[in-house]
Protein backbone atom coordinates (compact mmCIF):
# COMPACT_ATOMS: atom_id res chain seq x y z
CA UNK A 1 0.00 0.00 0.00
CA UNK A 2 2.97 2.27 0.54
CA UNK A 3 3.73 2.17 -3.16
CA UNK A 4 0.21 3.20 -4.03
CA UNK A 5 0.31 6.17 -1.67
CA UNK A 6 3.64 7.26 -3.13
CA UNK A 7 2.18 7.02 -6.62
CA UNK A 8 -0.68 9.26 -5.58
CA UNK A 9 1.83 11.81 -4.33
CA UNK A 10 3.73 11.75 -7.64
CA UNK A 11 0.64 12.41 -9.78
CA UNK A 12 -1.49 15.48 -8.95
CA UNK A 13 -5.19 14.64 -8.55
CA UNK A 14 -6.21 17.11 -11.30
CA UNK A 15 -3.18 17.73 -13.51
CA UNK A 16 -3.30 20.28 -16.33
CA UNK A 17 -1.29 20.38 -19.52
CA UNK A 18 0.99 23.42 -19.70
CA UNK A 19 0.81 25.73 -22.69
CA UNK A 20 3.73 25.99 -25.16
CA UNK A 21 4.92 22.49 -24.28
CA UNK A 22 4.43 19.23 -26.12
CA UNK A 23 1.12 17.76 -24.89
CA UNK A 24 2.06 14.15 -25.59
CA UNK A 25 5.36 14.46 -23.73
CA UNK A 26 3.53 15.89 -20.74
CA UNK A 27 1.07 13.00 -20.74
CA UNK A 28 3.92 10.51 -21.02
CA UNK A 29 5.68 12.20 -18.10
CA UNK A 30 2.52 11.88 -15.97
CA UNK A 31 2.20 8.19 -16.85
CA UNK A 32 5.83 7.37 -16.08
CA UNK A 33 5.69 9.31 -12.80
CA UNK A 34 3.29 6.62 -11.57
CA UNK A 35 5.92 3.93 -12.19
CA UNK A 36 8.80 5.68 -10.44
CA UNK A 37 7.62 4.99 -6.85
CA UNK A 38 7.54 1.24 -7.53
CA UNK A 39 11.09 1.39 -8.88
CA UNK A 40 12.17 3.39 -5.83
CA UNK A 41 11.05 0.54 -3.58
CA UNK A 42 14.00 -1.52 -4.85
CA UNK A 43 16.28 1.32 -5.95
CA UNK A 44 15.64 4.23 -3.53
CA UNK A 45 18.60 6.27 -4.74
CA UNK A 46 18.31 5.60 -8.48
CA UNK A 47 19.55 8.63 -10.47
CA UNK A 48 16.93 10.24 -12.75
CA UNK A 49 19.21 9.87 -15.78
CA UNK A 50 19.38 6.08 -15.26
CA UNK A 51 15.65 5.60 -15.67
CA UNK A 52 14.50 4.39 -19.10
CA UNK A 53 12.20 6.47 -21.27
CA UNK A 54 8.55 5.86 -21.94
CA UNK A 55 7.72 5.60 -25.65
CA UNK A 56 4.67 5.16 -27.87
CA UNK A 57 3.94 1.72 -29.25
CA UNK A 58 3.43 1.10 -32.95
CA UNK A 59 0.50 -1.25 -32.33
CA UNK A 60 -2.04 0.34 -29.97
CA UNK A 61 -3.89 -2.98 -29.68
CA UNK A 62 -0.93 -4.33 -27.72
CA UNK A 63 -0.28 -1.28 -25.53
CA UNK A 64 -0.50 2.51 -25.44
CA UNK A 65 3.05 2.98 -24.16
CA UNK A 66 6.06 0.80 -23.46
CA UNK A 67 9.27 0.97 -21.43
CA UNK A 68 12.45 -0.92 -22.35
CA UNK A 69 14.42 -1.86 -19.23
CA UNK A 70 17.44 -3.70 -20.72
CA UNK A 71 20.03 -0.95 -20.19
CA UNK A 72 18.71 -0.14 -16.73
CA UNK A 73 19.02 -3.81 -15.69
CA UNK A 74 22.38 -4.37 -17.38
CA UNK A 75 23.91 -1.55 -15.36
CA UNK A 76 22.72 -3.28 -12.16
CA UNK A 77 23.47 -6.81 -13.38
CA UNK A 78 19.81 -7.82 -13.21
CA UNK A 79 17.86 -10.16 -15.45
CA UNK A 80 15.68 -7.72 -17.44
CA UNK A 81 12.84 -10.16 -18.14
CA UNK A 82 12.64 -11.19 -14.47
CA UNK A 83 12.89 -7.59 -13.26
CA UNK A 84 10.12 -6.41 -15.60
CA UNK A 85 7.92 -9.38 -14.67
CA UNK A 86 8.18 -8.64 -10.94
CA UNK A 87 7.74 -4.88 -11.41
CA UNK A 88 4.71 -5.35 -13.66
CA UNK A 89 3.05 -7.80 -11.29
CA UNK A 90 3.56 -5.43 -8.36
CA UNK A 91 1.99 -2.50 -10.20
CA UNK A 92 -0.85 -4.61 -11.59
CA UNK A 93 -1.68 -5.97 -8.14
CA UNK A 94 -1.98 -2.43 -6.75
CA UNK A 95 -4.31 -1.54 -9.63
CA UNK A 96 -6.50 -4.61 -9.08
CA UNK A 97 -6.66 -3.89 -5.35
CA UNK A 98 -8.20 -0.52 -6.15
CA UNK A 99 -5.35 1.53 -4.72
CA UNK A 100 -4.58 3.16 -8.05
CA UNK A 101 -8.01 4.29 -9.27
CA UNK A 102 -7.12 7.95 -9.78
CA UNK A 103 -4.00 7.24 -11.82
CA UNK A 104 -3.52 7.18 -15.57
CA UNK A 105 -2.32 3.57 -15.75
CA UNK A 106 -5.07 1.03 -16.36
CA UNK A 107 -2.94 -2.10 -16.66
CA UNK A 108 0.64 -3.24 -17.22
CA UNK A 109 2.15 -6.37 -18.68
CA UNK A 110 5.74 -7.61 -18.78
CA UNK A 111 6.90 -8.97 -22.13
CA UNK A 112 10.59 -9.84 -21.96
CA UNK A 113 12.51 -6.62 -21.19
CA UNK A 114 9.48 -4.50 -22.13
CA UNK A 115 6.77 -3.23 -19.85
CA UNK A 116 3.62 -2.62 -21.90
CA UNK A 117 1.23 -0.07 -20.46
CA UNK A 118 -2.45 0.64 -21.10
CA UNK A 119 -3.80 3.95 -19.85
CA UNK A 120 -7.29 5.07 -18.87
CA UNK A 121 -8.05 6.76 -22.15
CA UNK A 122 -11.08 8.63 -20.88
CA UNK A 123 -8.80 10.33 -18.35
CA UNK A 124 -6.26 11.20 -21.04
CA UNK A 125 -8.99 12.47 -23.40
CA UNK A 126 -10.46 14.66 -20.66
CA UNK A 127 -7.02 16.11 -19.95
CA UNK A 128 -6.46 16.88 -23.63
CA UNK A 129 -9.95 18.36 -24.17
CA UNK A 130 -9.60 20.63 -21.14
CA UNK A 131 -6.25 21.84 -22.49
CA UNK A 132 -7.77 22.52 -25.93
CA UNK A 133 -10.62 24.52 -24.38
CA UNK A 134 -8.25 26.49 -22.17
CA UNK A 135 -5.52 27.15 -24.76
CA UNK A 136 -7.75 27.58 -27.82
CA UNK A 137 -5.83 28.15 -31.05
CA UNK A 138 -2.55 28.00 -29.13
CA UNK A 139 -3.05 24.32 -28.31
CA UNK A 140 -0.29 22.22 -29.86
CA UNK A 141 2.19 25.10 -30.03
CA UNK A 142 5.57 24.46 -28.41
CA UNK A 143 8.87 26.18 -27.75
CA UNK A 144 10.86 23.26 -29.19
CA UNK A 145 12.30 25.43 -31.96
CA UNK A 146 12.82 28.57 -29.93
CA UNK A 147 15.95 30.45 -31.00
CA UNK A 148 16.15 28.73 -34.39
CA UNK A 149 15.83 30.64 -37.67
CA UNK A 150 14.22 28.92 -40.64
CA UNK A 151 13.85 30.02 -44.27
CA UNK A 152 11.13 28.29 -46.29
CA UNK A 153 11.14 29.00 -50.01
CA UNK A 154 7.98 28.05 -51.81
CA UNK A 155 5.79 28.82 -54.85
CA UNK A 156 8.53 30.35 -57.06
CA UNK A 157 6.60 29.53 -60.22
CA UNK A 158 8.41 29.52 -63.55
CA UNK A 159 7.74 32.89 -65.25
CA UNK A 160 8.34 31.28 -68.65
CA UNK A 161 5.69 28.59 -68.33
CA UNK A 162 1.93 28.45 -67.78
CA UNK A 163 0.68 28.44 -64.20
CA UNK A 164 -0.91 25.15 -63.18
CA UNK A 165 -2.35 23.30 -60.20
CA UNK A 166 1.13 22.25 -59.11
CA UNK A 167 2.00 25.91 -58.44
CA UNK A 168 -0.99 26.17 -56.10
CA UNK A 169 0.06 22.93 -54.40
CA UNK A 170 3.50 24.40 -53.69
CA UNK A 171 1.89 27.50 -52.19
CA UNK A 172 -0.25 25.39 -49.85
CA UNK A 173 2.58 23.08 -48.80
CA UNK A 174 5.06 25.91 -48.23
CA UNK A 175 2.66 28.19 -46.35
CA UNK A 176 1.41 25.41 -44.09
CA UNK A 177 4.93 24.18 -43.37
CA UNK A 178 5.88 27.74 -42.40
CA UNK A 179 2.97 27.88 -39.94
CA UNK A 180 3.93 24.53 -38.45
CA UNK A 181 7.49 25.75 -37.89
CA UNK A 182 6.16 28.97 -36.32
CA UNK A 183 3.95 26.90 -34.02
CA UNK A 184 7.12 25.10 -32.89
CA UNK A 185 8.65 28.42 -31.85
CA UNK A 186 10.95 28.96 -34.83
CA UNK A 187 11.59 32.37 -36.37
CA UNK A 188 10.37 31.74 -39.92
CA UNK A 189 11.05 33.73 -43.09
CA UNK A 190 9.09 32.81 -46.21
CA UNK A 191 10.86 33.44 -49.53
CA UNK A 192 9.42 33.66 -53.02
CA UNK A 193 11.89 33.85 -55.86
CA UNK A 194 10.46 35.82 -58.77
CA UNK A 195 13.00 34.18 -61.07
CA UNK A 196 12.98 37.09 -63.50
CA UNK A 197 16.73 37.15 -64.22
CA UNK A 198 18.94 35.05 -66.44
CA UNK A 199 19.19 33.86 -70.03
CA UNK A 200 15.65 32.48 -70.14
CA UNK A 201 14.19 35.92 -69.48
CA UNK A 202 16.35 37.34 -72.27
CA UNK A 203 15.04 34.73 -74.69
CA UNK A 204 11.45 35.47 -73.71
CA UNK A 205 11.97 39.22 -74.12
CA UNK A 206 13.55 38.68 -77.55
CA UNK A 207 10.64 36.51 -78.67
CA UNK A 208 8.11 39.03 -77.42
CA UNK A 209 9.86 41.87 -79.26
CA UNK A 210 9.87 39.87 -82.52
CA UNK A 211 6.12 39.17 -82.62
CA UNK A 212 4.71 42.06 -80.58
CA UNK A 213 3.51 43.97 -83.66
CA UNK A 214 2.77 40.90 -85.79
CA UNK A 215 0.70 38.47 -83.73
CA UNK A 216 -1.93 39.15 -81.10
CA UNK A 217 -2.16 36.72 -78.16
CA UNK A 218 -4.65 33.95 -78.81
CA UNK A 219 -4.47 32.35 -75.37
CA UNK A 220 -3.90 33.20 -71.72
CA UNK A 221 -0.89 35.46 -71.26
CA UNK A 222 1.03 32.90 -69.17
CA UNK A 223 0.53 30.24 -71.85
CA UNK A 224 1.46 32.78 -74.54
CA UNK A 225 4.74 33.68 -72.84
CA UNK A 226 5.51 30.02 -72.15
CA UNK A 227 5.03 29.18 -75.84
CA UNK A 228 7.31 32.05 -76.92
CA UNK A 229 10.06 30.93 -74.56
CA UNK A 230 9.79 27.33 -75.74
CA UNK A 231 10.22 28.37 -79.37
CA UNK A 232 13.11 30.76 -78.69
CA UNK A 233 14.89 28.12 -76.69
CA UNK A 234 14.49 25.77 -79.67
CA UNK A 235 15.85 28.49 -81.98
CA UNK A 236 18.90 28.89 -79.77
CA UNK A 237 19.58 25.16 -79.80
CA UNK A 238 19.17 25.05 -83.60
CA UNK A 239 21.67 27.87 -84.04
CA UNK A 240 24.14 25.99 -81.87
CA UNK A 241 24.08 23.11 -84.39
CA UNK A 242 24.58 25.40 -87.41
CA UNK A 243 21.11 26.57 -88.46
CA UNK A 244 21.34 30.15 -89.76
CA UNK A 245 19.42 32.86 -87.88
CA UNK A 246 17.34 35.52 -89.63
CA UNK A 247 13.59 35.26 -89.57
CA UNK A 248 13.77 31.68 -88.23
CA UNK A 249 12.54 32.79 -84.81
CA UNK A 250 9.41 34.47 -86.19
CA UNK A 251 8.55 31.50 -88.40
CA UNK A 252 8.85 29.04 -85.51
CA UNK A 253 7.08 31.35 -83.10
CA UNK A 254 4.07 31.76 -85.37
CA UNK A 255 3.95 28.05 -86.14
CA UNK A 256 4.05 26.96 -82.49
CA UNK A 257 1.76 29.66 -81.17
CA UNK A 258 -0.78 28.88 -83.88
CA UNK A 259 -0.58 25.19 -83.05
CA UNK A 260 -1.02 25.80 -79.31
CA UNK A 261 -3.98 28.11 -79.88
CA UNK A 262 -5.65 25.53 -82.12
CA UNK A 263 -4.88 22.53 -79.91
CA UNK A 264 -7.81 21.05 -77.97
CA UNK A 265 -7.80 20.12 -74.27
CA UNK A 266 -6.26 16.70 -73.53
CA UNK A 267 -8.46 13.82 -74.68
CA UNK A 268 -10.56 15.88 -77.13
CA UNK A 269 -10.56 16.25 -80.89
CA UNK A 270 -9.68 19.49 -82.63
CA UNK A 271 -12.54 21.94 -82.32
CA UNK A 272 -11.06 24.42 -84.80
CA UNK A 273 -9.59 23.14 -88.11
CA UNK A 274 -6.30 24.34 -89.48
CA UNK A 275 -7.32 26.23 -92.65
CA UNK A 276 -5.38 27.26 -95.71
CA UNK A 277 -5.65 30.84 -94.48
CA UNK A 278 -3.75 29.88 -91.32
CA UNK A 279 -1.06 28.15 -93.37
CA UNK A 280 -0.73 31.19 -95.63
CA UNK A 281 -0.23 33.44 -92.60
CA UNK A 282 2.69 31.31 -91.50
CA UNK A 283 4.23 31.66 -94.95
CA UNK A 284 4.01 35.47 -94.78
CA UNK A 285 6.61 35.71 -91.99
Amino acid sequence: MGAASNAAEETPPNPNLRANEDAMRQIMHLVFSEIKPFVAQHEPDVPEEDLPELSRTRDLSKADFTVQWSRFCAKRKLNPAEYVKNLSETIQKQIEDGAHQDGFIKSVQGVGPYMNIFVRRQKVFKLAINAIIEQGTKYGCTNAGQGKKVIIEHTSSNPNAPLHIGNLRNVMIGAHLARVMQACGCEVTQAFYVNDLGAQIGLTALAYSRIYTKIKPTMKIDQWIGAMYAVMNTCQELQQVGVQPGDLEVRLLFSLVSFVSLSPPPGRRFYRPVTNQTKNKADDY
